[in-house]
Formats: structure tokens, C-alpha cells, sequence
């Protein structure tokens, strides 16, 4: 996670600020959370933090972290299809759009930025 945290501390330092950050799973979530309290910033006072997954993490962090999510049954499902297609010789080459209906869980963490973004 040092990396990750090492990663958030570098975006910290270019101007104009970030006004948001957008994390994919756990490690990345934690990483960009500690980053940024560690260098005093406060969500979403001071910055939008929004995670792909709803994790255990984006519940119970102090605010709750607002997350896309989906339902991954149905994800499962496409990609079991389009396994299928890829086999089948007549169309398996052929393009292929499948879209999955994601939902945002809003919890708070996603605000106008304040403070530190008026340099």
C-alpha cells in the first residue's frame, strides 16, 4: 500500500490541486485515503473521493465513501456470452457491445472543492 499512498501524494503536489479522486478496489481506496489524511485533506471538504466497488472500506470510512457498482451476476453472465460468441466460428470475430448498468451509491464523499483549490 506504500506505493499506492506514495502514488496519492504525488497528485497532492500538482497545481492546480486535484479536486477529485477516483480509486479501483480496496488497496487503491486505502492508499488514496491515507494520502490524503495524512496531508490533512478532508473529504469531501477538500476534495471528491469516489470508488469503483463498494467495499467494506467505502461503508465504514468516516464519511462513507460513494461508490459505482454493479451487479456482477450479470456481468458473469455477458462474459460467459461472450465466451460463447468467441467460439462459435461464424460470428466469433464480429464486434460485439454489451453494457453493463452500473448504480452510484451516493454517501457524501463527493462535494464542490473547497479550500485548497483556490490557488
Amino acid at each position: 500500500m506504500e506505493f499506492v499512498t506514495s502514488e496519492a501524494f504525488s497528485l497532492m503536489s500538482i497545481r492546480p490541486a486535484p479536486t477529485a479522486f477516483l480509486t479501483l478496489g480496496t488497496r487503491m481506496l486505502a492508499g488514496t485515503l491515507e494520502g490524503l489524511r495524512e496531508n490533512g485533506w478532508r473529504v469531501p471538504e477538500d476534495v471528491s473521493v469516489l470508488a469503483v466497488g463498494d467495499t467494506d472500506l467505502a461503508r465504514l470510512y468516516v464519511p462513507p465513501i460513494s461508490t459505482m457498482t454493479w451487479d456482477l451476476a450479470s456481468v458473469g453472465e455477458n462474459l460467459a456470452e461472450l465466451m460463447l460468441r468467441r467460439l462459435d466460428p461464424e460470428i466469433g470475430q464480429n464486434p460485439h457491445r454489451i453494457m453493463i448498468p452500473t448504480k452510484l451509491i451516493d454517501r457524501g464523499s463527493c462535494g464542490r472543492p473547497g479550500r485548497l483549490f483556490d490557488c
